[in-house]
């Protein structure tokens, strides 16, 4: 989950180009942050702070360092408290930092053996081994890259690291295990980074190979890469007039459905052969879409399973030879979704398919066919636009799978959406929602995905327990919690008998209720007959709406939400 940066230049001094990289990086990990500087005839100089890259800031002297070669680092803590010392980059002996991302299943093992070495740990990191291994081996090895290799090969987990050593102080040497590190061009700078979102518009780049050690200095890249432009459709990731950039990008969703009908007219459905069943695997949010796609799988005719990617992997197996696989994930790298669907392709299956937002990823690579959601960089934590993307695109898939084209109109759908960012009453219903510590989302169907992600929202941005249900099992233990101090929302976007009778049952009880659909909140529903059951998409944007004014209400930091990052890389 932690951002990887590294800047290497001529005749330009890095250490504010290295904080700009990592503000671009921070929504990977924002429990802290770090920087080291090779500074010519002086060695290696470290600044860490914990909170995000703005606290970092402040321990910069003014003017910075001069320094050409520098490496840094935005963290989320998986072994370590989030501290100064665990911060990253982790240094040995003053000669060799590193920074890293990812997990060391065996650091436990390493660690030991160095200490029985005479190594010196003062982290309760994983990433220390790393720097004690490499300062050990370079004393034995011919060159950094050999002496990297050996390194790696002691490693076991998914991992990618970064390192920058006293004795080459323009050099900048990295090595990747089944996690992504890019490698940029601009002008004359050579850029080393976890994520595309932190190259400048005009860098040419490459994702660098598996399991290849390789440097980059002011005079190039060891290994010979292929770059490419920055994708033109790269966007601004700030948006000044919004006060949150998750604010933004509840409202950029106006623009989705002329992106995807945009994509849509490249045919990239045509090399996905129909269906009779299908697997969708995916966590989070994206899961969330899995269960409202299955809802119109099965409908078209195609048997469909919807399982958490965490839980698939350790299952017995199942025979999959006539099966479509189709993992969904924002950012293509979700180390659940990845891990399972690795599992699953080794094993025979029909056809394979990637749902993300991501180009060159990880399980882009690995699929037969990938199509992308259109979302544009999501920096926001919780997950909106994104969601929205990947529904309609399941949407229309699902009816490419079962030979029957969706007649979606795209229009109709744009109209839909502006409308509903335009809805004053959900600003009422936030400062209720506010004022409960436990909240019940019930729906039915199509709209019980719609619930499963409003709670997520709900315990994402506002920090309230939120607990979602089907509509019919309300009465099968749930109801012995209502009482005043619940209040249950009603997602009741098909007007069923089912919900309105949970709402009965509830209200004579005394427990309060808000029920969430187009017509309930909006005074203008013209153009919802339209979009079929992609109504869904309506309705979970004034959910998103209702989870970040509650999280606004609340005083909550919106865009990074505490014990968080965007970009889940670890299982």
């Amino acid at each position: 989950m932690c951002g990887i940066f590294g800047i290497t230049a001529k005749q330009i001094s890095v250490p504010l180009l290295l904080m700009d990289g990592l503000q671009k990086l921070s929504y990977r990990g924002y429990d802290s942050s770090g920087i080291c500087l090779s500074i010519l005839n002086k060695g290696l100089e470290t600044f860490k702070s914990v909170g995000d890259v703005t606290q970092l800031r402040k321990k910069l002297p003014t003017p910075p360092p001069e320094s050409y070669t520098g490496i840094g680092h935005t963290r989320w803590a998986t072994h370590g408290a989030a501290t100064d010392v665990n911060a990253h980059p982790i240094l040995s002996e003053q000669s060799v930092a590193i920074v890293h991302n990812g997990i060391i299943t065996n650091h436990k093992e390493i660690k030991s053996h160095l200490i029985q070495k005479g190594y010196h740990f003062i982290t309760s990191t994983d990433t220390e081994v790393i720097a004690h291994l490499l300062h050990h081996n370079l004393a034995s090895a011919e060159t950094p890259l050999l002496a990297i290799e050996k390194t790696a090969a002691a490693l076991k987990g998914r991992y990618a690291f970064v390192a920058i050593l006293k004795s080459h102080p323009d050099h900048i040497f990295a090595f990747s295990h089944k996690l992504p590190l890019m490698v940029g061009q601009e002008n004359e700078t050579w850029i080393v980074s976890s994520d595309i979102n932190s190259m400048g518009v005009n860098a040419k780049i490459a994702i660098a190979p598996s399991n290849e050690a390789f440097s980059i200095s002011p005079n190039g890249c060891s290994l010979k890469l292929k770059l490419e432009p920055t994708p033109s459709k790269q966007e601004k990731i700030i948006q000044s007039h919004y006060p949150h950039i998750t604010l933004h990008e509840i409202f950029e969703q106006q623009y989705i459905p002329k992106r995807i009908q945009k994509y849509l007219e490249t045919k990239p459905f045509l090399s996905i052969p129909p269906a009779k069943k299908a697997l969708l695997i995916a966590c989070g949010s994206s899961l969330n879409c899995a269960l409202l796609a299955k809802h119109w799988l099965q409908k078209l005719g195609i048997t469909c399973d919807v399982e958490t990617a965490s839980e698939l992997r350790h299952s017995s197996y199942i025979d999959r030879s006539d099966t479509t696989i189709i993992a969904i994930s924002q950012s293509g790298e979700t180390a659940d979704t990845l891990i399972c669907l690795e599992e699953i392709l080794a094993k025979p299956h029909q056809h394979s398919i990637t749902i993300c937002n991501t180009p060159n990823s990880s399980m882009s690579r690995i699929c037969d066919s990938t199509v992308f959601v259109q979302a544009g960089p999501e920096i926001g934590v919780a997950s909106t636009k994104a969601v929205s993307c990947q529904l309609i695109i399941l949407y229309l898939l699902s009816h490419h799978l079962a030979s029957k084209p969706a007649q979606l109109d795209f229009a109709s759908l744009q109209h839909c959406i502006e409308q509903s960012l335009n809805t004053p009453k959900v600003l009422n219903i936030a400062k209720n929602v506010a004022s409960f510590k436990h909240i019940i989302c019930i729906g039915k169907q199509q709209m019980l995905p719609i619930a499963k992600e409003l709670a997520l929202k709900l315990k994402e941005l506002a920090y309230i327990h939120a607990e979602p249900l089907a509509a019919g099992e309300l009465k099968h233990g749930p109801l012995a919690l209502i009482d005043k101090n619940v209040l249950t929302i009603a997602i009741d976007d098909i007007g069923s008998p089912s919900i309105q009778t949970c709402i009965s049952e509830i209200q004579t009880r005394g427990g309060a209720v808000i029920t969430i659909s187009p017509t309930a909140l909006s005074e203008h529903t013209s153009g919802l007959e339209a979009i079929d059951e992609l109504s869904a998409v309506i309705t979970n944007i004034y959910c998103q709406l209702i989870a970040y004014y509650t999280a606004l209400t609340l005083n909550h930091p919106i865009d990074k939400p505490r014990n968080l990052a965007k970009s889940v890389t670890v299982e």
